[in-house]
C-alpha cells in the first residue's frame, strides 16, 4: 500500500516558515500509522531546491531524477519512521512542492 503526495503553498507570505514540512510530517504520520501505508512518494521539479529541502526536513529522501511530460523531476520517497527525522531543521521553503 502506497500513495503519492503533493502540496502547494500558494501565498508567498507563508513560504520559508516550515509550514509545508510540518503539514507533510503530519500527513505522513496519518498515512503510515492510521492508514497503514508502507510507502509515500512524490515528484518535485528538479529546479525547486526549496521544496526538496522542505521534503527532506519532513522525512523524504531523494531517490532518482525522472522526466515526466517533458519536465525533469526529483523522485522522493518516505517510509514509516522517516517523518520523525529533522523536526528542528531550518526549513528552506515550500513553494509549489508538488511540481505539477
Amino acid at each position: 500500500r502506497e500513495a503519492e503526495l503533493g502540496i502547494t503553498i500558494g501565498n508567498r507570505d507563508y513560504w520559508s516558515r516550515g509550514y509545508g514540512a510540518d503539514a507533510v510530517r503530519c500527513m505522513l504520520r496519518h498515512l503510515f500509522y492510521d492508514m497503514r501505508l508502507r510507502r509515500v512518494f512524490l515528484h518535485t521539479l528538479s529546479w525547486n531546491y526549496r521544496a526538496q529541502a522542505s521534503f527532506e526536513h519532513a522525512g523524504f529522501r531523494q531517490v532518482k531524477r525522472v522526466t515526466r511530460g517533458g519536465y525533469d523531476f526529483i523522485y522522493m520517497e518516505a517510509f514509516p519512521g522517516d517523518e520523525d527525522g529533522d523536526e528542528d531543521g531550518d526549513e528552506d521553503g515550500d513553494e509549489d512542492a508538488a511540481g505539477e
